[in-house]
């Protein structure tokens, strides 16, 4: 459940969830989504690129099939890091009980990197 009380809950999903987990990966794979967000930063020699991806239209997919109560989103977040000419890429998912009409993809961004 996402919502309780009127709260909202923004949480990653890990390999500890795999069948939800692989829904996630599969909602992102028709290009369905929204155009994403970036950050990018650079600092002491290392260059830092964050994207993140917002689907809306697979979370119902997740709230009726798999059960998520209260998910309005699906997101993708890919982090790049260029250190020394060696690059490193990670993906990770999250989904949320946020209203995609009063949070930007750059404020999910955001939050996320914070968490």
């Amino acid at each position: 459940m996402l919502q309780k009380e009127g709260l909202d809950d923004l949480f990653q999903v890990k390999g500890n969830q795999p069948e939800l987990l692989e829904a996630l990966k599969a909602c992102f794979a028709t290009g369905e989504s929204r155009q994403p967000a970036a950050r990018k930063v650079k600092k002491r020699g290392t260059r830092e690129t964050r994207r993140v991806w917002v689907n809306e239209a697979d979370a119902v997919y997740v709230r009726e099939r798999l059960g998520i109560v209260g998910c309005r989103m699906v997101i993708r977040v890919g982090y790049e890091q260029v250190k020394g000419g060696q690059v490193e890429r990670q993906t990770r998912y999250d989904i949320t009980s946020l209203d995609p009409g009063e949070v930007s993809p750059q404020q999910l961004l955001e939050w996320i990197r914070r968490h």
